[in-house]
């Protein structure tokens, strides 16, 4: 019996991104892969010439991509999660309107889902480009080519949310989220659901610190998503010991981050917060972990000093 043609559904969030949204089409429409491809981008009520760009590859490419105009701002989650229930493919494949994918990214990840049926879904590693599309770093060095939910919510948020491919099947819970959320928080919902794959190899092209980026205009509300996620896997049943582990990466970075902005007196806010959210955690081992974490914090400092005044060599923007 002819097996049937399977489908994968490209859904792209966008907004403002007139300067991006066309390096990013292009590169789905390119990639050569033995499944029908449907490309739902949804756009967010864009002020630039977002839509007109979209409207033109549509009108180039009916039968393969359907634009959504909404009608009102709903939010990069509710875009996402609109166009997730809309998908009617066997795979859904994320991609951001800022970024773009290499050749073979969707070959590579739809052979790798239909050999391993225990996972859930599969990443790629990719290219950090700045704004104006010079490479700056490359995502992740060599990972496990799959890992379960406890290596990721101890190691923390290394994924790229871009390059994520997953089974159609599981994203049930994604459509089930009230309120905004972080890319962490569905990666944890994927693990629950199955092993993450993962591709030692660069496919996809991360801009950061775009013209829309949110870690630049709200990195407050990143913080609060992030330790949202965290929260979330606590309650799937993560045992505490690999949840502690978690909240010292991100206590980590936490550190990092105040401290390069000149910002000291967030530590101690966030402490309190972890501690009241965390009963189980005590301020001695917070504060313990915290003296164990300052040479990696100053180690991050000293590497970010050394990427602006050197030029040789590519810095890996999570060191996991």
């Amino acid at each position: 019996m002819h097996k049937e043609r399977l489908k994968i559904s490209v859904c792209i969030v966008t907004y403002n991104h007139a300067a991006y949204i066309r390096d990013c089409l292009s590169s789905v429409i390119a990639q050569q892969v033995d499944a029908d491809l449907e490309v739902l981008v949804g756009d967010d009520c864009s002020s630039d010439e977002t839509r007109l760009i979209i409207q033109s590859f549509s009108e180039k490419y009916p039968d393969v991509i359907y634009p959504v105009f909404h009608k009102e701002n709903l939010g990069s989650t509710r875009n996402y999660q609109y166009l997730i229930n809309a998908a009617s493919g066997d795979y859904i494949a994320q991609l951001d309107g800022d970024d773009f994918w290499l050749p073979g990214k969707l070959h590579a990840q739809l052979n790798f889902l239909e050999k391993n049926r225990q996972c859930s879904s599969v990443y790629t590693n990719a290219i950090v480009i700045n704004n104006s599309g010079n490479l700056i770093a490359k995502f992740n060095g060599e990972l496990p080519s799959q890992f379960d939910l406890n290596f990721l919510v101890k190691k923390g948020n290394f994924l790229n949310a871009s390059s994520v491919m997953y089974r159609a099947q599981c994203k049930h819970p994604v459509l089930n989220i009230q309120g905004p959320v972080l890319d962490f928080q569905a990666h944890i919902l994927l693990a629950s659901q199955g092993d993450l794959g993962y591709i030692n190899k660069v496919m996809v092209s991360y801009r950061k610190n775009s013209t829309t980026s949110m870690i630049q205009s709200s990195r407050q509300l990143v913080l609060e998503l992030y330790w949202q996620a965290i929260l979330c896997a606590s309650l799937l049943g993560v045992e505490r010991k690999i949840l502690f582990q978690g909240v010292r990466h991100f206590y980590r970075d936490l550190v990092f981050s105040a401290l390069v902005r000149g910002k000291p007196k967030e530590i101690g806010i966030w402490r309190e917060k972890i501690m009241k959210d965390c009963s189980w955690i005590s301020h001695t081992s917070l504060t313990f972990s915290l003296v164990l974490l300052l040479p990696e914090v100053f180690r991050q400092v000293a590497n970010l000093l050394a990427s602006y005044l050197s030029k040789g060599g590519i810095r890996i923007l999570h060191d996991r």
